[in-house]
């Protein structure tokens, strides 16, 4: 669980990420899309740890 507060920072954040994940791109639009969407906000998406949390949590893509 998360909780940010404020959350008028990062108002139209998930709105617009939900958009990018919905979106039909390929895997490296969808990267570059995320990553400019982070840089707005403030946000470094770490994808050389997802394999290592998805095995942490038992979890898969």
């Amino acid at each position: 669980m998360e909780i940010l507060a404020p959350g008028n920072r990062f108002g139209g954040y998930f709105d617009a990420y939900e958009e990018i994940v919905s979106s039909e791109m390929s895997e490296d639009q969808h990267r570059k899309a995320r990553t400019e969407l982070g840089e707005r906000y403030g946000i470094t998406w770490h994808d050389e740890r997802i394999p290592e949390v998805e095995a942490l949590f038992s979890i898969g893509s």
